[in-house]
This record gives C-alpha cells, structure tokens and sequence, in this order.
C-alpha cells in the first residue's frame, strides 16, 4: 500500500540572493507547492516536516527541518546529493521538492521558466516550458518517454543520451509492485549544470526511501 499524504511532501523555495553568503549553511523557509486543505484528519493534513519547513543546505546534504509539531510528522528529514550540486543554484532559481507516496525523491531547478536540471521522479516536479517527461506510473512499464521541445525520446533503464541541449540518464524506469518505485532520471541541461553531478545525485536517490533519515519528534 502507499503511504498517506502525511508522509509526503512537495515544497518550493526560491533560492535568495548569494545564498553562500547567507550563512553556512544557508537557510530559508520553504511552502508547500499547493495549498492544504485542513479537514481535522492527521494524515491528511499533515506532511512530513510541516507546511512551511526550513530548508537547510550545506555542501551535498539537503536537510528540512519543521518550525513546530503541527501538521509535521517528524521533526526533520535530509537527503545526501552530489556536493558540486548547489553551486548550480543562482538567485530567483525556484527549487521543487518531492517526497512521493512510494517514498521517492524529486527535485527540480527551474531557472526563468527553463529547466536547468530534474533528478530522481522527475515525473512528479515541474519541469519548465519545454521538458515532458511520462512514465504511465502504476502500470507495466519498462520505458520512460522525455520529450523536449516537441522532441520525443523512448529510454530504457541504463540509457543515456544528449539531445535539444539536455542531458538524460536513466537510473530506473518505474518499477511495478506495492507500492512500486517512480522512475529516477537526471535531465541536466548542459549548459548549466554537469551532467556528471546530476547522475551522481540520481544514484544516490535510486536507494531505498532515496536514502532519507529521518529525525523524530
């Protein structure tokens, strides 16, 4: 069975001015993609670490920590990525966060509307104006369609291609089962983020829970 909505997540922050020079690490309250409708039920209402998080990064770990007990079901949760990752980042970036009901990660850099990078279940993030990406979760699948700029490509698990300026690694195409797996991909735009460090970091996220620990209260 999957998990209910209290054990997901999917959070925004836009990324502040000079954030190295912020703090070390630096920090800033992140908000939840889409409103939450507060029915009275915890495991609706509730996500992981809270509707309003703060976002933690320093170097290659990525942590969330809940400002308090209400509608948090932990009180932090982190994730390791590839430490060359963050520098990707620039001011007004709008980075998404994803914690699935299968337990799988995602985020995503979106940079003036345009996708600078995707990793992990990257059907699960925005993706900017020109990047789709379908991998019919749920069902039989041993493929995953990326389609940029009306440029469609079908790839198994383990392909790797270059194509409209993107980079696209296939760690795993959706796995079927109870709950199953999301894909995990990284789509890297070449000219702003390595390729090599998206990679690296969807390794990372292709372990089981995407390698997250969690804090409790």
């Amino acid at each position: 069975m999957v998990m209910p909505p209290c054990g997901t997540f999917d959070y925004f922050v836009v990324v502040p001015d000079q954030p190295r020079e912020c703090s070390d690490p630096w920090r800033i309250q992140a908000q939840v993609r889409e409103p939450v409708q507060v029915t009275g039920e915890p495991l609706a209402d509730s996500r992981l670490v809270g509707l309003c998080p703060t976002l933690e990064v320093t170097g290659g770990l990525v942590a969330l920590r809940a400002p308090h007990r209400q509608h948090a079901q932990v009180a932090a949760a982190s994730f390791e990525v590839d430490p060359a990752l963050p520098s990707v980042f620039l001011p007004e970036d709008v980075l998404h966060l994803v914690r699935t009901r299968t337990a799988d990660l995602a985020v995503s850099v979106i940079r003036q509307g345009e996708l600078v990078v995707a990793i992990g279940a990257v059907s699960t993030v925005p993706l900017g104006r020109a990047v789709k990406i379908s991998s019919m979760p749920f069902t039989t699948t041993d493929s995953v369609d990326v389609t940029v700029q009306e440029e469609m490509r079908r790839l198994q698990t383990g392909d790797r291609i270059q194509f409209a300026g993107y980079d696209v690694f296939v760690e795993r195409c959706f796995v079927e089962g109870t709950p199953g797996q999301y894909e995990c991909l990284s789509v890297a735009l070449v000219s702003s983020c390595s390729p090599d460090v998206a990679i690296r970091s969807a390794r990372l996220w292709a372990r089981y829970n995407g390698g997250l620990r969690m804090v409790d209260w």
